[in-house]
């Protein structure tokens, strides 16, 4: 596909450049306390990610299959939603 190609179907908003459903994002990166949205699902929950305590729990959007990190410090502190890399 080339660049003008591309760039139409962007402006057409076709399904199949989608790449992330609407309500993933809308999610706040980052940000404490976010809850997942209704079509996430807590897929793993890692003890302890690192060795400073801190734990992490990946999320499945069921919709768009985005996998989500959240990570919890080891003080119980949410640091909010990252993607997965």
């Amino acid at each position: 596909m080339n660049l003008s190609k591309f760039r139409s179907a962007i402006e057409k908003n076709d399904s199949q450049t989608d790449l992330i459903c609407p309500s993933c994002h809308r999610l706040p990166l980052g940000t404490g306390g976010t809850l997942p949205h209704f079509d996430m699902q807590l897929q793993d929950q890692q003890h302890p990610a690192s060795l400073d305590g801190a734990f992490e729990k990946q999320y499945l959007c069921k919709t768009c299959h985005t996998v989500w990190l959240k990570r919890i410090d080891k003080w119980g502190i949410d640091n909010g939603f990252r993607l997965k890399p």
